[in-house]
C-alpha cells in the first residue's frame, strides 16, 4: 500500500515492469489479487508512467487489468503496454478489450501466447488507438 502511494506521487518514473509474479513451486510467498489492489490504489495518482509490462504474471483471469482501468484512463502519458506469458484466459482477454476501449493513448502494444480466435475483441479495441505505431502479437498462432 505504501509502496504504491510512493510510486503514485513519483513524477520521474517512466516504466513499470512486473516480472515473474506467478505462483510457482519455487516461490515461498504468493502475490495475491489483494496485494495488487493495494499497490494499484496508490499507483492511480501517477501521471508520469509511460510504459507497463507484465511478463509471466498471474493476472487473476484479467481482474488486474480491470483494476487498472482508472490508471489507464487517467494517465494521458501512458503509451506502451506489454502482456507476455501471463494467465489471462478468455475472461481476461475480455477485460483487456474493455480496458483498451476506455482510453486511446497507446503507441505500442504487445500481447503474446494466446490463440488467434481469442484476439478478435482485443484487436477491435485497439482500433481506437490512432497513435499506435507498434503492434506485437508474436506466438499467437495467427493464421494457423
Amino acid at each position: 500500500d505504501r509502496f504504491g502511494k510512493a510510486i503514485g506521487i513519483n513524477s520521474h518514473l517512466k516504466e513499470l515492469r512486473f516480472l515473474g509474479l506467478a505462483a510457482t513451486p519455487f516461490r515461498r510467498e504468493r502475490v495475491t489479487k489483494e496485494d495488487f489492489e493495494k499497490f494499484f490504489r496508490g499507483l492511480f495518482q501517477n501521471r508520469s508512467i509511460q510504459k507497463m509490462s507484465f511478463v509471466n504474471c498471474n493476472l487473476f483471469a484479467g481482474e488486474i487489468i480491470r483494476i487498472l482501468i482508472p490508471f489507464f484512463t487517467g494517465n494521458h502519458n501512458f503509451e506502451s503496454l506489454e502482456i507476455s506469458l501471463c494467465d489471462l484466459g478468455r475472461n481476461g482477454l475480455r477485460c483487456l478489450s474493455v480496458a483498451l476501449s476506455e482510453f486511446n493513448s497507446l503507441k505500442e502494444f504487445a500481447l503474446s501466447s494466446f490463440g488467434s480466435r481469442t484476439l478478435q475483441e482485443v484487436i477491435k479495441a485497439l482500433s481506437g488507438h490512432s497513435r499506435l505505431r507498434t503492434l506485437n502479437l508474436r506466438e499467437n498462432n495467427i493464421g494457423r
